[in-house]
């Protein structure tokens, strides 16, 4: 029987960073952006609190008394729209699409990047959409819309060759660790300012015990034109055996795109099914955001 490997103290600080950044974020624009934010945070606090005490029995109390006195103040009165209305509308179910260029279409949940950031935080999200935290599943299957906010430019980058690095998008951590740089499988997004016109490429992404993998050329790319149309690409990623696979479908101003890859997988007796983390969208490589980012994703549950 495989057996799980202990947790690193480097992995359950970057298991706790991404959760105590989105939650701080959520605190912070809470007067801001859509009043089911702080609720959110407070409903998925004490999910994750319960299944993180039985399961490694953390000391998550400081995280819970941050979030709920950060958002008491916010009060309770509905989600907030942009001109400062109230409604208590839900969300359709997941991949009921709606016309890919609304403002929010049902079904969509938000990523937001903030500037200075790597980790998104999520508004509009509901149960499973996007799956987010601890999860079974063999893999993540969604759609998800990159828009002109993508088209950044790295004018002080940590690294000279910031600009080449691979941001991503949301994928699974895999082999006993919560950490996806040492082992995990996702998609990675660029943006190239070296080519002629620029274009941001996606590619299939993994690590395998920390050594990053990607196929030879990416999977497809998107010029300015196909970011401004806001158009959905749908993406799925999962475990099978010794190796990650990879598919993206969609169609984008008239051009079909299909593509289909593998990566290599360092723990091939570990169960696909085992607990593992689910991570959402990333941006670095080392340098943040120089400027706010963000994509609208539709998840539904993974099925081979």
């Amino acid at each position: 029987m495989p057996t799980s490997r202990p947790i690193s103290g480097e992995g359950w600080r970057k298991l706790f960073w991404p959760l105590a950044a989105r939650f701080s974020a959520a605190s912070r624009s809470c007067t801001l952006t859509p009043m089911d934010v702080c609720a959110e945070a407070k409903a998925e606090l004490c999910g994750r609190a319960k299944a993180w005490t039985s399961w490694r029995r953390l000391p998550w109390l400081w995280l819970g008394m941050f979030t709920l006195s950060a958002c008491s103040s916010a009060g309770t009165a509905g989600n907030r729209t942009a001109d400062g209305a109230t409604t208590d509308a839900a969300l359709s179910s997941p991949l009921d699409a709606g016309s890919p260029g609304d403002a929010g279409p049902p079904g969509w949940a938000l990523y937001t990047i903030p500037v200075g950031e790597h980790y998104a935080y999520v508004t509009m999200g509901q149960p499973g959409n996007p799956t987010d935290g601890f999860s079974s599943s063999a893999g993540r299957d969604y759609l998800f819309r990159l828009n002109q906010s993508a088209e950044y430019v790295l004018t002080h980058p940590v690294q000279p060759d910031d600009q080449f690095d691979w941001n991503k998008l949301p994928g699974l951590s895999d082999c006993g660790t919560v950490d996806l740089s040492v082992n995990g499988a996702m998609f990675g997004w660029r943006r190239r300012l070296d080519t002629t016109p620029n274009v941001l490429e996606v590619t299939a992404y993994a690590n395998n015990n920390s050594v990053h993998l990607t196929p030879n050329t990416p999977l497809f790319t998107l010029d300015d034109a196909d970011l401004a149309s806001d158009t959905p690409i749908h993406y799925r990623v999962w475990l099978d055996g010794n190796q990650y696979q990879f598919a993206v479908s969609g169609q984008v101003q008239g051009r079909t795109i299909n593509a289909t890859t593998t990566l290599s997988r360092a723990c091939s007796t570990e169960p696909a099914t085992s607990l593992k983390f689910a991570a959402g969208f990333y941006f670095g490589g080392t340098s943040t955001a120089p400027s706010q980012i963000t994509g609208y994703v539709s998840e539904i549950p993974f099925t081979e």
